[in-house]
């Protein structure tokens, strides 16, 4: 009744503390996904390492990883890295 019953995409915008929390929310993720409730999943702002953490074991792969860049900032190394995966 006036909900949102879908959405284009999801964002995991704050990754947990640790590989073992960012892998659960990532989880919950995909559960979402399977459920048809998003068309796709995404990240934002994770690093590279972060970004192991997701890949490692997932079953359904980030769509995009959202990163700031600008002239004042931008994160070349991270940026470069998440070119490769």
């Amino acid at each position: 009744e006036g909900g949102i019953d879908y959405l284009d995409q999801i964002m995991l915008d704050y990754p947990g503390p640790d590989c073992a929390s960012i892998q659960g929310q990532w989880s919950a993720f995909e559960e979402m996904h399977d459920k048809k409730l998003t068309r796709t999943i995404s990240l934002s702002n994770f690093n590279s390492e972060q970004l192991d953490c997701v890949l490692k074991d997932c079953r359904v792969k980030p769509v995009v990883n959202q990163l700031p860049y600008s002239v004042a900032y931008h994160p070349g190394s991270v940026v470069e890295d998440n070119a490769k995966r």
